[in-house]
């Protein structure tokens, strides 16, 4: 792979292109503590390039995750270096017409592949949607009363939300009867209760829905690990925790970003509602 320092103002000034920032924010969030004026160690890229234009872009970060922002003309390009590193991938995302393209091309058998939504919500399009009073009283039961609160977390509430996050992940990332790096993903979810902002949702002390962020870029924050315990789905549960969540964010940024299956429906319709809008589609497709 080819680090050239000379070019990483460029690179980087070519993912925070409106767009190009949602897709890339996660290499983009490993450059924060650079202040976003140098890459971070362990990424590498690739680019296409016209005069110095850079056209298409592949961003290595971490050594094994892949992001391919390619324009339709430089396909073969991309295929020729992608395809001989698959193996040691974690995952690679693609923008959804490329991916169409690769997978009738090559036919690689990934581990996993997930179809997204990238939305986006500017602070002055927020619509919150938050429980009425009475609402906050009857979730688990319209005949009982129940004790409702939500609220920012911290690294003090690990053990009330770490059930939470390993079911999350395990419907939403690994795949049921896929292999989960609890050790790996508990410690995480430690280092990101420290750094990053999460709100839960309590009945009765007990949690039952969570969100938080999982990177950011110099505008945006990006929203992940929405998860409401099954049972008490479909009550507006998640959208009272979204909103207080959002609401801290825009404190500090204009805008948020978040990626959702394109085939989850209900969180469509709950984002839209909160004023979200669909920017482009993107599959991530897991290797190992």
């Amino acid at each position: 792979m080819i680090i050239n320092n000379n070019k990483e103002k460029k690179i980087i000034d070519y993912m925070l292109a409106r767009g190009n920032e949602e897709f890339f924010l996660e290499v983009l969030d490993c450059c924060k503590p650079t202040g976003y004026k140098s890459l971070a160690a362990r990424q590498a890229y690739y680019d296409y390039s016209d005069k110095n234009d850079i056209k298409s872009l592949i961003m290595v970060n971490k050594g094994c995750c892949w992001f391919a922002d390619i324009r339709s003309e430089h396909y073969e390009w991309m295929k020729q270096l992608v395809v001989p590193e698959l193996s040691d991938m974690f995952y690679i995302l693609f923008r959804e017409d490329i991916y169409k393209k690769f997978a009738a091309d090559v036919g690689y058998q990934f581990r996993d592949v997930y179809h997204y939504h990238t939305m986006r919500l500017d602070k002055e399009n927020f619509r919150p949607l938050l429980l009425t009073a009475e609402q906050q009283q009857h979730i688990i039961h319209p005949n009982y009363l129940d004790r409702m609160e939500c609220r920012k977390l911290s690294l003090d509430d690990f053990n009330k939300i770490r059930f939470l996050q390993t079911n999350y992940l395990v419907e939403e990332v690994y795949g049921h009867g896929n292999s989960y790096p609890a050790e790996v993903e508990m410690k995480n979810l430690k280092r990101n209760l420290r750094n990053r902002i999460h709100y839960g949702l309590f009945v009765n002390g007990l949690a039952i829905t969570k969100a938080n962020v999982n990177g950011e870029s110099p505008h945006l924050y990006q929203i992940g690990g929405v998860f409401t315990e099954p049972r008490v789905r479909g009550r507006h549960i998640a959208a009272h925790c979204l909103s207080m969540l959002l609401s801290e964010c825009f404190k500090t940024k204009s805008s948020v970003s978040l990626y959702v299956k394109a085939e989850n429906t209900s969180a469509i319709a709950l984002y839209k509602h909160l004023g979200f809008r669909i920017l482009f589609d993107t599959v991530m497709c897991y290797v190992n």
